[in-house]
Protein backbone atom coordinates (compact mmCIF):
# COMPACT_ATOMS: atom_id res chain seq x y z
CA UNK A 1 0.00 0.00 0.00
CA UNK A 2 1.59 3.28 -1.15
CA UNK A 3 0.89 6.72 -2.51
CA UNK A 4 3.41 9.06 -3.64
CA UNK A 5 5.09 10.37 -0.39
CA UNK A 6 4.27 7.21 1.63
CA UNK A 7 4.53 4.08 1.78
CA UNK A 8 2.77 0.36 3.92
CA UNK A 9 4.47 -2.83 3.65
CA UNK A 10 4.14 -5.63 5.18
CA UNK A 11 7.85 -8.02 6.13
CA UNK A 12 7.95 -11.10 7.23
CA UNK A 13 9.97 -13.97 8.34
CA UNK A 14 8.78 -17.48 8.52
CA UNK A 15 9.82 -21.08 9.24
CA UNK A 16 7.56 -22.95 6.85
CA UNK A 17 8.52 -26.08 7.51
CA UNK A 18 5.49 -27.93 9.16
CA UNK A 19 7.47 -31.34 10.19
CA UNK A 20 10.71 -32.47 11.56
CA UNK A 21 13.85 -31.92 9.28
CA UNK A 22 17.47 -31.60 10.33
CA UNK A 23 18.00 -28.35 11.64
CA UNK A 24 14.59 -26.96 10.56
CA UNK A 25 12.73 -27.83 13.62
CA UNK A 26 12.99 -24.18 15.23
CA UNK A 27 15.10 -21.40 14.53
CA UNK A 28 15.62 -18.62 17.11
CA UNK A 29 15.21 -15.19 15.85
CA UNK A 30 16.93 -11.54 17.11
CA UNK A 31 15.47 -9.68 14.14
CA UNK A 32 15.48 -9.21 10.22
CA UNK A 33 17.61 -6.54 8.61
CA UNK A 34 16.57 -5.06 5.03
CA UNK A 35 17.84 -2.27 3.04
CA UNK A 36 16.04 0.59 1.42
CA UNK A 37 16.44 4.24 -0.03
CA UNK A 38 13.20 5.02 1.71
CA UNK A 39 12.68 6.64 4.93
CA UNK A 40 11.15 4.29 7.77
CA UNK A 41 9.22 5.95 10.52
CA UNK A 42 7.57 3.12 12.25
CA UNK A 43 7.36 -0.71 12.66
CA UNK A 44 4.52 -2.54 14.42
CA UNK A 45 4.58 -5.67 15.82
CA UNK A 46 8.04 -5.53 16.39
CA UNK A 47 10.09 -4.73 19.44
CA UNK A 48 11.96 -2.01 18.05
CA UNK A 49 13.81 -0.69 14.51
CA UNK A 50 16.51 1.36 13.72
CA UNK A 51 17.91 2.77 10.69
CA UNK A 52 21.37 3.73 9.28
CA UNK A 53 21.36 4.98 5.63
CA UNK A 54 20.06 2.51 3.67
CA UNK A 55 20.30 -0.41 6.68
CA UNK A 56 17.27 -0.77 8.26
CA UNK A 57 17.31 -3.30 11.33
CA UNK A 58 14.04 -4.99 12.82
CA UNK A 59 14.60 -6.74 16.50
CA UNK A 60 11.24 -9.30 17.38
CA UNK A 61 10.09 -9.07 20.60
CA UNK A 62 11.35 -11.28 23.18
CA UNK A 63 8.74 -13.53 23.34
CA UNK A 64 8.47 -13.73 20.16
CA UNK A 65 12.30 -14.82 18.94
CA UNK A 66 11.75 -18.42 18.81
CA UNK A 67 10.19 -19.87 15.50
CA UNK A 68 8.82 -23.40 15.71
CA UNK A 69 7.17 -25.43 12.47
CA UNK A 70 5.23 -23.57 10.75
CA UNK A 71 5.22 -19.75 11.99
CA UNK A 72 5.80 -16.55 10.45
CA UNK A 73 5.93 -13.61 11.80
CA UNK A 74 4.64 -10.18 9.86
CA UNK A 75 5.83 -6.61 10.73
CA UNK A 76 4.14 -3.96 9.08
CA UNK A 77 6.49 -1.10 7.84
CA UNK A 78 5.64 2.54 7.34
CA UNK A 79 7.95 5.39 6.02
CA UNK A 80 7.76 7.99 3.66
CA UNK A 81 8.71 7.53 -0.39
CA UNK A 82 12.13 8.56 -1.54
CA UNK A 83 12.00 5.87 -4.35
CA UNK A 84 9.85 3.61 -6.29
CA UNK A 85 13.13 1.31 -6.01
CA UNK A 86 11.66 -2.23 -4.04
CA UNK A 87 13.50 -2.81 -0.60
CA UNK A 88 16.17 -5.47 -1.33
CA UNK A 89 19.14 -7.60 0.79
CA UNK A 90 16.73 -9.23 3.52
CA UNK A 91 18.28 -11.52 5.84
CA UNK A 92 17.34 -12.96 9.10
CA UNK A 93 19.92 -12.30 12.09
CA UNK A 94 19.35 -16.29 13.36
CA UNK A 95 21.19 -16.82 17.02
CA UNK A 96 24.51 -18.46 15.03
CA UNK A 97 24.93 -14.88 13.59
CA UNK A 98 27.98 -13.51 11.42
CA UNK A 99 30.27 -16.45 13.23
CA UNK A 100 33.18 -18.51 12.42
CA UNK A 101 34.28 -22.07 12.80
CA UNK A 102 37.71 -23.82 12.74
CA UNK A 103 37.70 -25.86 9.23
CA UNK A 104 39.59 -29.34 10.32
CA UNK A 105 41.13 -31.75 7.76
CA UNK A 106 38.63 -33.68 6.67
CA UNK A 107 38.84 -37.87 5.68
CA UNK A 108 40.83 -38.89 2.41
CA UNK A 109 38.85 -38.16 -0.89
CA UNK A 110 38.64 -42.37 -1.57
CA UNK A 111 36.24 -42.33 2.06
CA UNK A 112 32.18 -42.67 1.42
CA UNK A 113 30.17 -43.11 3.69
CA UNK A 114 28.78 -47.10 3.78
CA UNK A 115 31.36 -47.94 1.55
CA UNK A 116 31.41 -51.65 0.94
CA UNK A 117 35.28 -51.88 0.51
CA UNK A 118 36.15 -49.70 2.93
CA UNK A 119 39.99 -50.59 4.20
CA UNK A 120 42.60 -48.62 6.11
CA UNK A 121 43.39 -46.36 3.16
CA UNK A 122 40.27 -44.76 3.19
CA UNK A 123 40.22 -43.61 6.94
CA UNK A 124 44.12 -42.60 7.15
CA UNK A 125 45.98 -39.98 4.50
CA UNK A 126 49.25 -40.63 6.38
CA UNK A 127 50.60 -43.22 8.47
CA UNK A 128 53.21 -41.22 10.19
CA UNK A 129 50.85 -38.62 10.89
CA UNK A 130 48.27 -41.23 12.25
CA UNK A 131 50.20 -41.38 15.48
CA UNK A 132 53.16 -39.23 15.91
CA UNK A 133 54.37 -38.85 19.50
CA UNK A 134 55.94 -35.15 18.44
CA UNK A 135 52.91 -32.59 18.61
CA UNK A 136 53.35 -29.07 17.40
CA UNK A 137 53.53 -26.82 20.34
CA UNK A 138 52.65 -22.97 20.83
CA UNK A 139 49.86 -23.21 18.72
CA UNK A 140 48.56 -19.62 20.00
CA UNK A 141 44.66 -21.51 20.13
CA UNK A 142 42.74 -19.50 23.21
CA UNK A 143 38.85 -20.24 23.01
CA UNK A 144 38.92 -21.69 19.67
CA UNK A 145 41.09 -24.39 18.28
CA UNK A 146 41.73 -22.54 15.33
CA UNK A 147 45.54 -24.04 15.00
CA UNK A 148 45.52 -27.88 15.87
CA UNK A 149 48.33 -29.32 17.38
CA UNK A 150 47.92 -32.23 15.10
CA UNK A 151 45.65 -33.07 12.10
CA UNK A 152 44.98 -36.31 12.88
CA UNK A 153 45.33 -36.87 16.58
CA UNK A 154 43.53 -35.29 19.77
CA UNK A 155 47.21 -34.02 21.42
CA UNK A 156 46.13 -33.18 25.15
CA UNK A 157 49.25 -31.87 26.69
CA UNK A 158 49.57 -32.35 30.53
CA UNK A 159 52.04 -30.09 32.65
CA UNK A 160 53.22 -31.89 35.71
CA UNK A 161 53.77 -28.74 37.55
CA UNK A 162 51.58 -25.23 37.08
CA UNK A 163 54.06 -22.41 37.36
CA UNK A 164 50.94 -20.50 39.09
CA UNK A 165 48.60 -21.48 41.79
CA UNK A 166 45.63 -22.74 40.03
CA UNK A 167 42.19 -22.88 42.64
CA UNK A 168 44.39 -21.65 45.30
CA UNK A 169 46.46 -24.51 44.87
CA UNK A 170 50.29 -24.71 44.43
CA UNK A 171 52.19 -27.11 42.26
CA UNK A 172 48.83 -28.47 40.64
CA UNK A 173 48.99 -31.45 38.19
CA UNK A 174 47.19 -31.95 34.95
CA UNK A 175 45.70 -35.12 34.07
CA UNK A 176 43.60 -36.72 31.93
CA UNK A 177 41.41 -38.83 34.52
CA UNK A 178 39.85 -41.11 32.04
CA UNK A 179 40.08 -42.27 28.05
CA UNK A 180 36.26 -41.46 27.92
CA UNK A 181 36.63 -38.07 28.94
CA UNK A 182 39.27 -37.53 26.56
CA UNK A 183 37.28 -39.03 23.78
CA UNK A 184 33.84 -37.37 24.82
CA UNK A 185 36.73 -33.94 24.29
CA UNK A 186 38.09 -34.76 21.08
CA UNK A 187 34.16 -35.61 19.88
CA UNK A 188 33.36 -32.33 21.25
CA UNK A 189 36.55 -30.51 19.52
CA UNK A 190 35.78 -31.92 16.29
CA UNK A 191 32.04 -30.89 16.45
CA UNK A 192 31.76 -27.00 18.01
CA UNK A 193 35.85 -26.30 17.37
CA UNK A 194 36.53 -25.72 20.90
CA UNK A 195 39.93 -25.59 22.30
CA UNK A 196 40.23 -28.88 24.15
CA UNK A 197 43.01 -27.22 26.49
CA UNK A 198 40.23 -24.37 27.19
CA UNK A 199 37.61 -27.24 28.43
CA UNK A 200 40.68 -28.88 30.36
CA UNK A 201 41.30 -25.73 32.34
CA UNK A 202 36.79 -25.25 31.97
CA UNK A 203 36.89 -28.51 34.59
CA UNK A 204 39.42 -28.25 36.78
CA UNK A 205 38.06 -24.72 38.01
CA UNK A 206 34.75 -25.78 37.71
CA UNK A 207 34.97 -29.38 39.43
CA UNK A 208 38.80 -30.48 39.56
CA UNK A 209 37.67 -32.79 36.85
CA UNK A 210 41.50 -32.72 35.24
CA UNK A 211 43.40 -31.17 37.85
CA UNK A 212 45.14 -33.32 40.63
CA UNK A 213 46.58 -31.64 43.73
CA UNK A 214 49.61 -32.59 46.10
CA UNK A 215 48.71 -33.80 49.44
CA UNK A 216 50.82 -30.99 51.08
CA UNK A 217 48.07 -28.43 50.23
CA UNK A 218 45.83 -29.90 52.26
CA UNK A 219 43.49 -31.95 49.80
CA UNK A 220 42.68 -35.38 50.70
CA UNK A 221 39.78 -36.44 48.53
CA UNK A 222 40.05 -39.70 46.26
CA UNK A 223 43.90 -40.47 46.27
CA UNK A 224 45.43 -41.53 43.48
CA UNK A 225 48.78 -42.44 42.23
CA UNK A 226 50.88 -41.10 38.90
CA UNK A 227 54.34 -42.20 38.45
CA UNK A 228 55.02 -42.96 41.40
CA UNK A 229 53.69 -40.26 43.89
CA UNK A 230 50.27 -39.84 45.48
CA UNK A 231 48.04 -37.26 44.91
CA UNK A 232 44.39 -35.75 45.75
CA UNK A 233 41.77 -35.77 43.02
CA UNK A 234 39.48 -33.32 44.77
CA UNK A 235 36.66 -33.86 42.16
CA UNK A 236 32.90 -34.40 43.12
CA UNK A 237 32.47 -37.33 40.85
CA UNK A 238 28.68 -37.63 41.64
CA UNK A 239 27.76 -33.96 42.02
CA UNK A 240 24.37 -33.33 39.78
CA UNK A 241 25.95 -30.68 37.43
CA UNK A 242 28.88 -32.94 36.65
CA UNK A 243 32.47 -32.36 35.67
CA UNK A 244 31.99 -29.35 33.81
CA UNK A 245 29.32 -28.02 36.25
CA UNK A 246 26.85 -27.80 33.76
CA UNK A 247 23.34 -26.48 35.79
CA UNK A 248 20.13 -27.69 34.73
CA UNK A 249 18.26 -24.71 33.89
CA UNK A 250 21.29 -24.28 31.38
CA UNK A 251 20.46 -27.86 29.80
CA UNK A 252 17.14 -26.91 29.27
CA UNK A 253 18.02 -24.19 27.51
CA UNK A 254 20.77 -26.16 24.95
CA UNK A 255 17.79 -28.85 24.81
CA UNK A 256 15.15 -26.21 23.41
CA UNK A 257 18.65 -24.40 21.11
CA UNK A 258 19.81 -27.75 19.59
CA UNK A 259 16.85 -30.03 19.23
CA UNK A 260 18.78 -31.99 16.54
CA UNK A 261 21.18 -33.45 19.14
CA UNK A 262 18.65 -33.36 21.85
CA UNK A 263 15.17 -35.25 21.57
CA UNK A 264 12.54 -34.38 24.04
CA UNK A 265 13.09 -37.25 26.44
CA UNK A 266 16.63 -35.84 27.12
CA UNK A 267 17.06 -35.19 31.26
CA UNK A 268 19.66 -33.31 32.83
CA UNK A 269 20.57 -36.24 35.05
CA UNK A 270 21.11 -38.57 31.96
CA UNK A 271 23.00 -36.16 30.04
CA UNK A 272 25.43 -34.21 31.91
CA UNK A 273 25.41 -36.10 35.94
CA UNK A 274 28.12 -38.72 35.78
CA UNK A 275 27.18 -42.45 36.56
CA UNK A 276 30.29 -43.16 38.98
CA UNK A 277 32.89 -40.77 37.97
CA UNK A 278 35.44 -43.11 38.31
CA UNK A 279 38.29 -43.96 35.06
CA UNK A 280 36.05 -46.48 33.63
CA UNK A 281 32.84 -44.79 33.55
CA UNK A 282 31.50 -43.95 30.09
CA UNK A 283 29.48 -41.42 30.65
CA UNK A 284 32.13 -38.76 30.68
CA UNK A 285 31.79 -38.33 26.76
CA UNK A 286 28.06 -37.39 27.24
CA UNK A 287 28.52 -35.10 29.81
CA UNK A 288 31.86 -33.55 27.84
CA UNK A 289 29.89 -33.31 24.94
CA UNK A 290 27.14 -31.70 26.66
CA UNK A 291 29.36 -29.33 27.84
CA UNK A 292 30.49 -28.41 24.89
CA UNK A 293 27.12 -27.22 23.68
CA UNK A 294 26.49 -25.33 26.30
CA UNK A 295 29.47 -22.86 25.80
CA UNK A 296 28.58 -23.05 21.77
CA UNK A 297 24.98 -21.48 22.68
CA UNK A 298 27.33 -19.01 25.09
CA UNK A 299 28.78 -18.04 22.14
CA UNK A 300 26.24 -18.33 19.10
CA UNK A 301 24.20 -16.20 21.76
CA UNK A 302 27.01 -13.01 22.10
CA UNK A 303 27.23 -13.31 18.34
CA UNK A 304 23.23 -13.37 17.15
CA UNK A 305 22.38 -10.09 19.63
CA UNK A 306 21.98 -7.37 16.72
CA UNK A 307 23.22 -4.42 19.26
CA UNK A 308 26.92 -6.41 19.87
CA UNK A 309 28.36 -6.34 16.57
CA UNK A 310 29.96 -9.07 18.18
CA UNK A 311 32.00 -10.48 15.29
CA UNK A 312 33.02 -6.66 14.66
CA UNK A 313 34.59 -6.16 18.18
CA UNK A 314 36.78 -8.73 17.63
CA UNK A 315 37.88 -7.51 14.02
CA UNK A 316 38.92 -4.63 15.96
CA UNK A 317 40.25 -6.14 19.74
CA UNK A 318 43.92 -5.38 20.81
CA UNK A 319 43.56 -7.84 22.98
CA UNK A 320 44.15 -10.84 21.49
CA UNK A 321 42.28 -13.03 24.16
CA UNK A 322 39.01 -11.00 23.54
CA UNK A 323 37.00 -13.82 22.50
CA UNK A 324 38.18 -15.83 25.47
CA UNK A 325 37.42 -13.20 28.08
CA UNK A 326 34.02 -12.48 26.91
CA UNK A 327 32.63 -15.72 26.03
CA UNK A 328 33.97 -17.05 29.31
CA UNK A 329 32.09 -14.22 31.11
CA UNK A 330 29.25 -15.05 29.85
CA UNK A 331 29.39 -19.02 30.62
CA UNK A 332 30.13 -18.11 34.32
CA UNK A 333 27.86 -15.08 34.99
CA UNK A 334 24.94 -15.30 32.74
CA UNK A 335 24.67 -13.75 28.81
CA UNK A 336 22.37 -10.80 30.09
CA UNK A 337 24.73 -9.67 32.82
CA UNK A 338 27.54 -9.61 30.71
CA UNK A 339 25.18 -7.24 28.24
CA UNK A 340 24.32 -5.45 31.31
CA UNK A 341 27.83 -3.45 31.46
CA UNK A 342 27.11 -2.05 27.88
CA UNK A 343 30.71 -2.95 26.82
CA UNK A 344 29.70 -3.73 22.93
CA UNK A 345 27.49 -0.11 23.14
CA UNK A 346 28.51 2.46 25.49
CA UNK A 347 31.83 1.66 26.04
CA UNK A 348 32.40 -0.15 22.73
CA UNK A 349 35.33 1.82 22.22
CA UNK A 350 37.24 1.32 25.27
CA UNK A 351 36.10 -1.98 24.63
CA UNK A 352 38.60 -2.28 21.64
CA UNK A 353 41.28 -0.58 22.79
CA UNK A 354 42.14 -2.28 25.72
CA UNK A 355 45.25 -4.34 25.76
CA UNK A 356 43.74 -6.54 28.66
CA UNK A 357 40.21 -6.69 28.74
CA UNK A 358 39.57 -9.01 31.98
CA UNK A 359 42.02 -6.09 33.81
CA UNK A 360 40.34 -2.86 32.40
CA UNK A 361 36.75 -4.18 32.96
CA UNK A 362 36.98 -6.68 36.07
CA UNK A 363 35.58 -9.32 33.73
CA UNK A 364 37.17 -12.23 35.90
CA UNK A 365 33.94 -13.56 37.75
CA UNK A 366 33.82 -15.82 40.83
CA UNK A 367 37.27 -16.79 42.22
CA UNK A 368 39.35 -15.48 39.81
CA UNK A 369 37.52 -17.82 36.97
CA UNK A 370 39.42 -16.38 33.71
CA UNK A 371 42.54 -16.06 35.28
CA UNK A 372 42.46 -19.73 36.24
CA UNK A 373 41.59 -21.39 33.01
CA UNK A 374 43.33 -18.68 31.07
CA UNK A 375 46.59 -19.83 32.55
CA UNK A 376 45.95 -23.13 32.07
CA UNK A 377 45.35 -23.37 28.40
CA UNK A 378 49.19 -21.20 28.36
CA UNK A 379 50.95 -24.02 30.22
CA UNK A 380 48.96 -26.67 28.23
CA UNK A 381 50.26 -24.89 24.92
CA UNK A 382 53.25 -24.22 25.77
CA UNK A 383 54.41 -28.01 27.23
CA UNK A 384 56.89 -29.77 25.06
CA UNK A 385 57.23 -33.29 26.96
CA UNK A 386 54.36 -34.46 28.64
CA UNK A 387 51.17 -35.68 26.67
CA UNK A 388 48.16 -37.78 27.09
CA UNK A 389 48.07 -41.38 25.35
CA UNK A 390 45.74 -44.45 26.10
CA UNK A 391 45.07 -47.60 24.33
CA UNK A 392 41.43 -47.56 23.22
CA UNK A 393 39.96 -51.04 22.52
CA UNK A 394 37.21 -52.44 20.34
CA UNK A 395 34.86 -52.46 23.88
CA UNK A 396 35.98 -48.84 24.49
CA UNK A 397 34.83 -47.64 21.74
CA UNK A 398 31.18 -49.48 21.78
CA UNK A 399 30.82 -47.90 25.02
CA UNK A 400 31.91 -44.78 23.56
CA UNK A 401 29.36 -45.05 20.66
CA UNK A 402 26.80 -46.00 23.03
CA UNK A 403 27.09 -42.75 24.89
CA UNK A 404 27.67 -40.71 21.98
CA UNK A 405 24.36 -42.09 20.45
CA UNK A 406 21.78 -40.15 23.22
CA UNK A 407 22.73 -36.97 21.12
CA UNK A 408 21.11 -38.99 18.18
CA UNK A 409 18.04 -39.60 19.33
CA UNK A 410 16.11 -38.12 16.66
CA UNK A 411 18.08 -41.05 14.34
Amino acid sequence: NEDDTNFEWAVFVSNPNKNYIWQGSSFSLWGMSFETDNEITSVSNADSFKQNGKNVIINVKQDERLLPYNTTRIFVVKGKKHSSKAPTNFKSNLIRGDISYPTFASLPSSFTKNKPDLNEKDLIANKVDYYNPKAKVNTGNKLMYNNPASDTQLIIPMPKKMPVPINGVNGLRIWMPSKYLAMGIGTGTEYFGLNPNFMVGLSIKENFTCGLAPLESGYTENIVTVDGQKWSWPIQKKHPDGPFQQEKGNFNEIKKQYPDYLPDSAEHENYVTLKTGEPDDPSYVHAAMSSYMSLTMTREFLYAIPNNDFSGVLKEAKDPWAEFVLVDNAYNRGVYGLLQRKLFTEHRDKLINSPDINKEFNLSGFANHIENIQNVIKAMDSETESFYDANITWDDMENYFKELRLYYGRN
